[in-house]
Order: structure tokens, then C-alpha cells, then sequence
């Protein structure tokens, strides 16, 4: 396609000059760059039915073009301004899928005609049936798995489920063709000539496959069942208050308040703008400077997925109140011995006291100890646990780790019950203040043994609640290395509300607490006189995932 210098003005009148190249593609493209720049942006007008891409967008009483208001302004100037052209004639119109094809070709070659080599970023701003052919072509696009140019889709009284007019017309020439035969010979030509008109018509098939396309690969994001072939996109529909052409459920389609615009306008005078302070101006202003913030299309489905992951927390369990005391190298007559064996590798007692409220759920409650990547194993057992005891070594000294994973090997090779017994001397769980009863020990099915759980009974007359909301309480004490120097408590499920203690029972050169919670989230935070403890504390409601910790440095000497 051969790119040609032009200087054209609009057939609806004489348009205010403006400055900048201008060039048409093969016919179907005039442009407008901005030649002191090297713009990466650029915004594609597509004109509708019975359009062209002058006379479209032209206010006749200012003698001014959207475009020109666009070019011109400072503010936009990282904008090159492109208009697409096809034919369109009330008795003579190519359907959808093949100007959806043009448009296509005319945005291909206009990225190849960039002098740097680069990509345009494309913000597609379209009346009526243009609206529909910038539909297809992004759905063309991502059907071959191939995230087209653009970064935004702005919809002028689109009629995205089409216009009963045309219906209405059918039928009226249905009518007169029963008293005129050649009305009717004239009416199956025109509708067989007019394939634009056909496609506009509500319900059509042509309509049917776009709404099924854009509700699996666009809105929202698309389904995840279309892989690769999905893109979050920007899109602002406006609708004409006077619009005797598009109703207003067809101009907004699928789209709601965030995304959408009325006008006090008709379906012609919707798009055409007569100064930079008028409302039809404003609204595509407002959009291209959130446009301009865009990551590109690639980024945009990165960060549409990763609020898809958070989106599918809701699913998770929901606990209330949730209070959580740690007390780590834990003395004084609370503290069962330690085995010997894990006393000689280097473990020290910690005591944990867990309270909350959730949902009873059917069947035994469960807690489980895990060993370095064996927490995400248990976490997945059937039923989910309410608390697992995690050891990490990967943040100890190196020359003691060895030792400790030695230590927990010998504990691990006993019988399930002795080693369970070994690893925790206390488990103690309460639902609702009723003590459950112990029941069998379960671990890993393979060496090196990596977790290991217990099922708590729950009696008859508190099972029959279940899907009741009910306190749990949960005390055990368990086992840290003695070098330890980092401690982490990590929400597993939604929880509205969370206190979270942890205290040393060490002499501290220093102790430093954080927190990795939601964005725009804050816990507060205490430590106690003694330099030894500290607190978090906060109402909000956390997603799983959220954490708290404390990081410290043992004083040389000890108390």
C-alpha cells in the first residue's frame, strides 16, 4: 500500500486548517501527525452508516472537525490523529466482517509506516456502525490469539445490540411489495446490496456471534476459558438522549455507570464537538488522558489477571476475630519438656494460643506441622487444616541447619503418634468452650515425612451445627531452632479483623516488626516496655495471604 501527501477539506464545508502531515493509506486512512514528535499514540476515528470519515465528524455551523480539535490541542499533542474511510452508501454497503478486515490492514500498514520502527498505540474512537467493525477487529484479533494495538475503545451511540429501525423498514416494505411487485424485486435487491444494513439489524446473526465473542474475550476481561485470546480493554460508551436510531440499552450494550455517558444530543450531532469546552469534546478528552495511562495491552491482562486471582479469594473461608499469641522460646511452668533428642539438635519451646470465629464445617477439625516446603501439602489435605505450625531452616545459619534437620529426622522415623507427641506435647482445641477429642495422626506418605496432622473429633449434639458460626480455640505448644531470628504469621483465609502477638523470651539487641497486608491497608502496631514483643492489630478485612512479622537480633549475653 503506497503512502501519498494530501490536503483535502471536508465536503460538509471549509474545516479550520490543521497543522501537521497528511497522508492517506491506499485510499483508507488520512492521517495527521504531529511532525516535531515522535509519538508512540495515536487515536483512529471510524466514521458509521452513510458516513465518511470527513462529513462524520464535521460541526457545519463552527466549520470545524473532532478531529482538528483533537490535533490542535496541547494538551493531546502526544496524539497523532488518523481517520479510517470506507464506502458506505445507503443502496451499497460491504458487511461488518470484511470492513472489520480493512481496518485491519489500514492499522497494519499504518504501523509499519512509523519512521522508527515502533507500534502505535491505538485509541479507537468510532460512531455508530464504526463502532461495530472496531468490535470485530479486536475480536479478530484475539480469536487468532493476537492482542491487537489498542489501549482504548470509545463508542459514539453504537448500537451494539442493533436498531429496530431496520426492522421496521423491512417491514414496511414488506407491506407496500404486497400492492407493488416491483417494490419487491427492488427491496430483495437493496437488502442483498446492503449487507451493512442486514448486520445492523437487531438480532441479527451478524450481532448474535459479536456479543457471544466480546462477552468470552473483552467484557471484564474476557473468560479464562479463552486463554491467550482474551484482553482487558478501556471502553467508554455514550448514548444521545435524542437518539431516534439507537435506543439507549443498545448504545450501552453490556456496559454500565463506570463506563458510560448520556448526551443531550441526536444520533448525527452526537459526535460532532464545535468547541474544546463542549460536553461531546470532554467526554473523549477525559478518555484518552485515562488511555494515556495505559500499560499496553499486554500489562493491562497482567494486571487483569492478578485482580482475577484476588477477585476469586472471595471464595475462600471468611473468619471474624481472629486473635493470634505467639510466644516463642517459651519458659516457666507453661512449657512442657522438649524432647531430648530435638533439645540436643537446637529446638526451643513455642506455645501458641489461636482464637477466632467462622462457620462450623462438616467433619473433624484439623492441625497440622509442617517442614519446609511440606505447608502447602498439608494445607491442601481434605479437610483444610485450622492452623499448621511451619518450620522453615532455609533462614537459620548454615552451620546449624544441618543439624536440626537431623534432629527433626530421628523424631520423624518414630511411630505417627510418637512423633506427633514429640513435635506437640500440647494440642488442645475448644469449639464454642467443648473440648474436641483426639483422634488419628496422619503425615506424609513418603520420606522425608515433610507434615503431619491431627484430626479432632467433634462431638454429635455440635456436629448437627454445622454451617453455624462458631468460636474456635486452639492452644499447642510446638517447637522453633533456638537460633531463630525471624517469625511470620500468614492469613490463610478472608478474616475480618486481626490481632496478632509475638514475644520473645530472649534478651534483644533489637526487634523490628512488619506487615504485608492489601493495598491502602495499615495494621497498628505496639511493642511491649520490654523491648520483647509486639502487637499488630487492625479491623480491616485482609485477604488471604496478608502477613505479619517481627525480624530480631539476640544480645550476647543472656539473662
Amino acid at each position: 500500500m503506497a503512502f501519498k501527501a494530501t490536503h483535502e477539506t471536508s465536503s460538509a464545508g471549509p474545516a479550520k486548517p490543521i497543522g501537521g502531515e497528511q497522508v492517506v493509506v491506499d485510499g483508507m486512512l488520512k492521517a495527521r501527525r504531529h511532525v516535531d514528535r515522535n509519538n508512540r499514540r495515536a487515536v483512529v476515528f471510524v466514521h458509521g452508516f452513510t458516513g465518511d470519515q470527513d462529513t462524520t465528524w464535521t460541526n457545519v455551523a463552527e466549520h470545524v472537525q473532532f478531529d482538528s480539535l483533537l490535533f490542535d490541542d496541547e494538551d493531546l499533542a502526544d496524539y497523532d490523529v488518523f481517520k479510517f474511510k470506507f464506502a458506505s452508501k445507503l443502496y451499497r454497503g460491504n458487511d461488518v466482517d470484511g470492513l472489520a478486515q480493512r481496518l485491519g490492514q489500514a492499522i497494519n500498514e499504518l504501523q509499519a509506516s512509523r519512521r522508527d520502527g515502533g507500534r502505535y498505540e491505538a485509541v479507537l474512537v468510532a460512531h455508530s456502525l464504526g463502532g461495530l467493525i472496531c468490535m470485530r477487529y479486536i475480536l479478530n484479533n484475539l480469536i487468532a490469539n493476537q492482542i491487537p494495538p489498542v489501549v482504548g475503545l470509545m463508542l459514539y451511540a453504537t448500537p451494539t445490540t442493533g436498531t429496530g429501525l431496520v426492522t421496521v423498514a423491512k417491514w414496511v416494505l414488506d407491506v407496500v411489495a404486497i400492492r407493488f411487485s416491483v417494490v419487491r424485486w427492488v427491496s430483495r435487491w437493496w437488502l442483498g446490496s446492503q449487507k451493512q444494513l442486514n448486520d445492523l439489524e437487531t438480532a441479527s446473526a451478524f450481532l448474535g456471534r459479536l456479543q457471544t465473542d466480546w462477552a468470552a474475550r473483552v467484557l471484564n476481561g474476557g473468560d479464562p476459558a479463552a486463554g491467550l485470546g482474551r484482553m482487558w480493554l478501556p471502553v467508554r460508551v455514550v448514548s444521545a438522549e435524542r437518539d431516534g436510531v439507537v435506543s439507549e440499552s443498545s448504545a450501552k450494550g453490556a456496559y454500565g455507570a463506570i463506563d458510560w455517558l448520556t448526551l443531550d444530543y441526536n444520533h448525527v450531532d452526537v459526535c460532532k464537538p464545535a468547541t474544546r469546552t463542549d460536553d461531546r469534546y470532554l467526554a473523549a478528552r477525559r478518555f484518552l488522558e485515562a488511555c494515556r495511562d495505559s500499560k499496553g495491552p499486554s500489562i493491562q491482562q497482567d494486571v487483569w489477571t492478578l485482580s482475577q486471582r484476588v477477585w476469586e479469594e472471595r471464595r475462600k473461608r471468611l473468619v471474624k476475630r481472629l486473635e493470634y499469641l505467639t510466644s516463642i522460646h517459651a519458659d516457666g511452668d507453661d512449657a512442657r519438656p522438649v524432647d531430648p533428642v530435638l533439645v540436643d539438635s537446637g529446638f526451643t519451646p513455642c506455645i501458641t494460643h489461636c482464637k477466632f470465629s467462622a462457620i462450623l464445617r462438616p467433619g473433624p477439625v484439623t492441625v497440622g506441622i509442617a517442614f519446609g516446603l511440606g505447608g502447602e501439602h498439608v494445607w491442601k489435605c481434605d479437610p483444610e487444616p485450622e492452623v499448621v505450625h511451619a518450620l522453615s531452616l532455609g533462614l537459620v545459619p548454615t552451620d546449624v541447619r544441618e543439624q536440626l534437620r537431623l534432629g527433626l529426622k530421628s523424631v520423624m522415623s518414630r511411630g505417627a503418634d510418637s512423633a506427633w507427641k514429640a513435635l506437640l506435647p500440647v494440642c488442645e482445641v475448644k469449639v464454642d468452650g467443648r473440648p474436641l477429642v483426639e483422634d488419628a495422626v496422619e503425615r506424609a506418605h513418603v520420606a522425608p515425612y515433610e507434615w503431619m496432622r491431627r484430626r479432632f473429633l467433634v462431638p454429635a449434639d455440635l456436629a448437627n451445627r454445622a454451617g453455624e458460626e462458631v468460636v474456635y480455640e486452639l492452644k499447642y505448644q510446638s517447637i522453633v531452632p533456638d537460633v531463630l531470628a525471624h517469625f511470620r504469621f500468614v492469613h490463610r483465609w478472608i478474616t475480618n479483623g486481626s490481632t496478632c502477638r509475638i514475644t520473645v523470651n530472649r534478651k534483644l539487641d533489637y526487634l523490628v516488626a512488619t506487615s504485608a497486608l492489601g493495598l491502602g491497608q495499615k495494621a497498628s502496631e505496639s511493642k511491649g516496655d520490654d523491648g520483647r514483643s509486639v502487637e499488630f492489630s487492625t479491623q480491616e478485612t485482609l485477604l488471604p495471604g496478608a502477613q505479619f512479622a517481627a525480624s530480631w537480633w539476640l544480645a550476647r549475653v543472656q539473662d
